[in-house]
């Protein structure tokens, strides 16, 4: 199964941020996390990890504001409340169904910026364009493939992930595919990301499958 889109529900009210999750957590596409800010610290790496980000009524701009900063460049959706750095704003009260209608076309709209990129090591993936720049400016081409492994690896925050799961979820078992396959895109994806072949630092392979190391912050 691919991994679940997080979306971070921000407030200041703990019921209603409660009220948000529950309604969220009906859709099998969603990991929702609530957050709140009045009592709770936010880790920055995780805004790397976040597809979308909602804040609610009765949350102090000048908190979420100050807290997101430059850090999130992700769709930012407002309910009940407005504001020019918002993408789309929503008002209650909303059906479940719209508002994760509405959340997933934010999401498709941002994965489609040539502007959006992951961080990869210390590489920055852009998706749209299918390049990976590196902290000295440098360009890789890559292909489809190499851009959706190292996707749904970095979905997985440096968890392991088999073979097996990215035959289903990469190339959705196509008969002609077998795991020599996926070992052959590895290869060639670190030959292009790694600079020892002999140790990886980026692309790591474990006994159980493939995982990204942690990411490698630029000074």
């Amino acid at each position: 199964m691919p991994h679940p889109l997080s979306i971070l529900i921000m407030g200041s009210d703990a019921s209603e941020i409660a009220a948000v999750v529950a309604q969220l957590e009906t859709e099998p596409d969603f990991k929702p996390i609530g957050f709140n800010l009045s009592v709770e610290m936010l880790d920055q790496t995780e805004f790397d990890y976040l597809d979308a980000l909602l804040v609610l009524p009765k949350t102090d701009p000048a908190q979420w504001k100050a807290l997101i900063g430059a850090q999130y460049p992700g769709p930012l959706i407002g309910l009940g409340l407005s504001g020019e750095e918002l993408s789309e704003q929503i008002n209650l009260p909303v059906k479940a169904s719209f508002l994760v209608q509405r959340i997933k076309a934010q999401i498709r709209n941002f994965q489609s910026r040539s502007d959006q990129f992951l961080s990869v090591g210390s590489y920055k993936l852009y998706p749209a364009s299918r390049i990976l720049l590196s902290a000295y400016g440098d360009e890789l081409k890559l292909t489809d493939k190499e851009v959706e492994i190292l996707r749904y690896l970095h979905r997985a925050r440096g968890a392991i992930i088999s073979r097996e799961e990215l035959l289903t979820n990469i190339w959705r078992y196509h008969e002609s595919v077998t795991t020599h396959t996926i070992e052959t895109h590895i290869y060639r994806l670190r030959q292009k990301i790694e600079t020892n072949n002999d140790e990886a630092a980026i692309l790591i392979t474990e006994s159980g499958g493939y995982r990204l190391a942690e990411t490698v912050k630029e000074s």
